[in-house]
């Protein structure tokens, strides 16, 4: 069979129109915190910089603020700051890469069932690689190196995010918790996501609540899943997204057949296994921590990278007979509050 001398480049420009069309919809389909972030608008594209950088919500009355400007004459730093105004975070670089044997590629035949086959594996094992790596990220251990959002290896971790330290008060606006001020939870766990530290005195407002009351397995009350989501409540922010472990799910379900109301989820219209509770979408994830609920407000979480539509380039092998080709994407999950919108129970259920 004659080989055709513009395959790679007609490869190339498959791969990036299936990007184009179907990448994004894959991405925030494979994971209810992805698809609310979207739905948000939260996933904001473009413009990198060294660092991403987040303005802080809830600061201390110390730090930060800004300085205005009382007489233009005088004053000549109208933006002179005290304390730290933003959390900064590192990139974190991803490549969605297809390598395929030749010999693998001359047994489909014809060209046409050639981009048939391409198609087909950069979309059932390509995609689904590339989107486990990053959910592994995701529900990384809150000890695990880059976890906090400093790794250009890897994406935060919500089990880091959402944690505490022993920081004090300060005189956060509004108060820190009790909940706010606890040891940390995990082995090791790192204490400074967004390369600000929990532990200093006054940083309290960076931590997040956790409620460590024990709750055992078979013994979830509405009462002790509205206390853990009740400490998300801040004036008028409150959570909308709830995951937690299978187990736990389906003890919370079963609680709430008994009042025979389930509002509309969007996300069980999108597909997921989910309901609605208090005004948040409950779901369960395999990777979640066990006897663990996190209470999200994605409105102070972001999915922040270079592009949705990677583009995809030819990398050729000099060693081995493949073909093979790369796209790189470039993200990371910031926050500029990890305080008291968002909420964790650490000893709940199984």
């Amino acid at each position: 069979m004659a080989i055709n001398p513009n395959w790679n480049e007609l490869a190339t420009t498959t791969l990036n129109l299936w990007v184009s069309r179907n990448f994004a919809n894959l991405f925030t389909s494979h994971k209810p915190l992805w698809y609310r972030l979207r739905a948000n608008q939260n996933i904001v594209t473009g413009g990198l910089g060294v660092k991403a950088l987040e303005p802080l919500m809830y600061p201390t009355t110390t730090g930060p603020t800004l300085e205005g400007v009382t007489d233009p004459y005088i004053e000549m730093t109208p933006s002179a700051t005290t304390g730290a105004t933003n959390a900064e975070y590192s990139w974190c670089e991803k490549r969605l890469s297809v390598s395929i044997e030749e010999l693998i590629m001359d047994q489909q035949g014809s060209d046409t069932m050639k981009i048939n086959y391409l198609n087909d594996f950069v979309k059932n094992i390509s995609m689904k690689k590339f989107l486990e790596g990053l959910n592994a990220d995701l529900w990384a251990a809150e000890g695990a190196a880059g976890s906090d959002g400093s790794s250009r290896a890897r994406l935060g971790s919500i089990r880091t995010y959402l944690n505490r330290g022993v920081g004090t008060d300060g005189g956060a606006i509004p108060p820190a918790l009790a909940e706010q001020t606890g040891t940390a939870i995990g082995t090791t766990p790192l204490g400074s996501p967004g390369n600000i530290n929990r532990a200093t005195n006054g940083n309290a407002y960076w931590s997040t609540p956790v409620n460590s009351t024990t709750v055992a397995a078979g013994s979830i009350t509405q009462k002790a899943l509205n206390n853990i989501i009740s400490l998300a409540v801040c004036d008028p922010d409150a959570p909308d997204l709830l995951v937690t472990t299978r187990g736990n799910f389906d003890e919370i379900l079963s609680i709430l057949q008994g009042y025979q109301r389930f509002p509309n989820s969007a996300l069980a219209d999108a597909g997921f296994d989910a309901v609605r509770y208090r005004s948040c979408d409950l779901v369960f994830d395999q990777n979640c921590p066990a006897s663990n609920i996190f209470c999200i407000n994605t409105k102070y979480i972001k999915l922040r990278c270079n592009s949705m539509q990677p583009v995809f380039t030819e990398k050729p092998d000099p060693h081995r007979s493949i073909f093979n080709w790369n796209a790189r994407w470039v993200g990371q999950i910031t926050s500029g509050n990890l305080g008291r919108v968002h909420s964790r129970g650490s000893a709940f259920g199984s």
